[in-house]
């Protein structure tokens, strides 16, 4: 369905032959990479089997690592080193926060809009969409490290409650893995509904207010259509930080194994920044701790209390600079755990142009000491 989108940056237009043709050579390309990726695994269990000793190669994902046009997306063709100067000439922060148009095509719309009927929101009512990431949708067969990803949709539900009582609806995106939720008043449990598709994804993604959940996969979709950002149980603040000025979050809490307490704000940016966060794999000595249904509510209640731009704190701004150069130390001084050039220049372009804050009561109670030390001896015994 994301083909389907509309722009003036577009090689195609929607219903253009080619484009057509190019959805369905980029599905069967995939349909026969999958097959082929099945067959090999099979064959290397066969094998297992019949030579013991033997181990077959690791590999997580059945796509291919690869985009077309990534290297000069991010990086000028002839440079095969890294250095702030090519950073800077691309202008990341005029990019990530300059509108361009993007859309569902008329038909399409059109055809979104009778279903959102349908499911109960009216036309001129406003909602947000909501995603809470589980683990059903990889069927429980992800690394271990990628389980602190998750969060329980029953802590967001006073936050819910905030945005219905402000007179908005809520859409549960996610897949029919995922937890039910009790029937709530101007509360859509979309995974659960007749209604679910392809097209109601990208839909409801491109007309919500705002997207509250964390760094999984329908962000990048809310990101597409820039939409406002609410960040939750974030496990890494490098390129998942909220993007534009005034979009939110709120960090997981962390527990050190060694010191056996939580560590503060201040203390996690002064922390090897890929120890600490989940996108390489997060360290053996750090557990991720969820969001309180209270922080939850209260940086939900924060967002909709501000405009969409606004003057950040004083405690806001000393995160992001301290933010900013966690990262500048790690891609400057070898602490970044790839060595591939073009992955640096990718991490480079979030480091100074993004504009969003972590929200302001969540500082305030975690700057100089997180606010989960009281609870301590009760968690401990639980993790």
């Amino acid at each position: 369905e994301l083909f389907n989108i509309e722009s003036d940056y577009a090689l195609w237009s929607y219903n253009h032959p080619l484009r057509v043709l190019a959805k369905w050579v980029y599905t069967v390309f995939l349909a026969v990479l999958r097959g082929s990726f099945l067959a090999w695994r099979l064959a290397c269990k066969g094998l297992e089997r019949l030579w013991p000793k033997y181990r077959a190669p690791v590999v997580n994902k059945w796509y291919p690592e690869f985009m077309i046009g990534r290297s000069n997306l991010w990086k000028p063709e002839e440079i095969d080193h890294f250095v702030w100067d090519v950073v800077r000439s691309y202008h990341w922060e005029r990019q990530l926060h300059d509108y361009f148009p993007v859309g569902l095509n008329p038909k399409r719309r059109e055809y979104a809009e009778q279903i959102r009927l349908e499911m109960g929101i009216p036309l001129e009512d406003w909602f947000v969409c909501l995603h809470a990431r589980e683990s059903g949708f990889h069927k429980g067969k992800e690394r271990e490290t990628a389980k602190y990803r998750n969060a329980s949709i029953q802590n967001y539900i006073e936050g819910i409650q905030v945005i219905t009582d402000a007179g908005g609806w809520v859409v549960r995106l996610g897949d029919d893995s995922m937890t039910p939720l009790s029937p709530l008043e101007r509360v859509i449990d979309y995974p659960h509904t007749p209604f679910k598709s392809e097209l109601m994804d990208i839909y409801l993604l491109s007309e919500c207010r705002f997207y509250v959940g964390k760094d999984s996969g329908p962000l990048d979709v809310a990101r597409l259509f820039q939409k406002r950002e609410l960040l939750t149980n974030m496990t890494e603040w490098s390129m998942a930080f909220p993007m534009r000025r005034g979009d939110l979050g709120i960090l997981k809490h962390i527990f050190c194994r060694s010191r056996n307490r939580f560590l503060s704000l201040k203390e996690i940016l002064d922390e090897p920044l890929f120890e600490c966060q989940t996108l390489y794999g997060l360290g053996d000595d750090y557990i991720m701790v969820e969001n309180t249904p209270e922080e939850i509510r209260d940086v939900i209640r924060e967002a909709l209390s501000k405009p969409k731009e606004y003057e950040y704190s004083e405690l806001q701004e000393a995160f992001n600079v301290a933010r900013r150069f966690q990262i500048r130390q790690a891609l400057d001084y070898g602490l970044f755990p790839p060595r591939v050039v073009i992955e640096k220049y990718r991490y480079a372009s979030r480091t100074d142009s993004v504009g969003g804050a972590i929200g302001q009561k969540y500082l305030e109670e975690n700057w100089e000491e997180d606010s989960l030390t009281r609870y301590l001896p009760l968690i401990a015994s639980s993790v």
